[in-house]
């Protein structure tokens, strides 16, 4: 039996869309403007873990930069520690996870996040068996993230009235970032990017220090969002 002409063009679609998936060249490269310090402080006067722990989700999102996905796979044993920092280690250790690049790193966690109690629930959740920290989203075709875009989306975004997506916490960041004179090497190593053409560059860049690190992102202000 022929296929139908729908299928057939369809295919070339998808081809597209997996080598968009596996080069990197995804809808990440359109821009997306960052929060400005009004509705990052908008965003935080809402939350409340406390009540709904996808929240949690929003503030690791704005706080390290991670990609949707990136956040909404996270188990608890990808919450480590090394010579007394506590990084979230962003990685492919299981099969439902992946990483833009199949590039691992460590992310260390922002102390505001900290003194807001983000390691005591990861500690209950795993002291009642849970693995995942977000067991509210569902795997889909592309992992975690599209069931974690649609709650932030269709529910947080609508009842508080937030204009921007998830992603743009990625780029509010690297705004911040730049403001506070942090090298683009350390930006880099910490939201993931491409960090030059040759390997022994790439492996430098994301091999810096966990200290360098954690000192780059506590430069972050306890509100990122950009001033106007």
């Amino acid at each position: 039996m022929g296929r139908g002409p729908g299928l057939c063009a369809c295919r070339p679609l998808c081809k597209a869309k997996d080598r968009a998936w596996r080069t990197g060249q995804s809808s990440e490269r359109q821009a997306a403007p960052p929060y400005t310090h009004a509705e990052v402080e908008k965003v935080l006067s809402v939350l409340d873990p406390a009540s709904d722990p996808r929240h949690w989700a929003i503030l690791i999102g704005m706080f390290s930069g991670c990609r949707i996905n990136e956040v909404a796979q996270l188990y608890c044993d990808d919450m480590e520690e090394e010579h007394g920092i506590v990084f979230i280690h962003v990685r492919e250790g299981r099969r439902d996870q992946r990483v833009k690049g199949h590039k691992p790193r460590k992310v260390p966690i922002h102390s505001g996040l900290i003194r807001r109690g983000l390691l005591e629930w990861v500690s209950c959740l795993r002291r009642a068996g849970q693995e995942r920290l977000f067991s509210e989203f569902t795997p889909g075709r592309d992992g975690y993230g599209q069931s974690c875009s649609k709650w932030y989306n269709r529910t947080f975004k609508a009842a508080h009235a937030i204009s921007k997506d998830f992603h743009s916490y990625r780029h509010t960041l690297q705004s911040a970032y730049e403001v506070a004179g942090v090298p683009e090497r350390v930006i880099n190593a910490i939201l993931g990017h491409g960090a030059g053409k040759s390997m022994s560059m790439t492996t430098y860049e994301h091999g810096l220090p966990l200290p360098n690190l954690r000192d780059a992102i506590n430069k972050l202000p306890t509100n990122p969002g950009r001033k106007e």
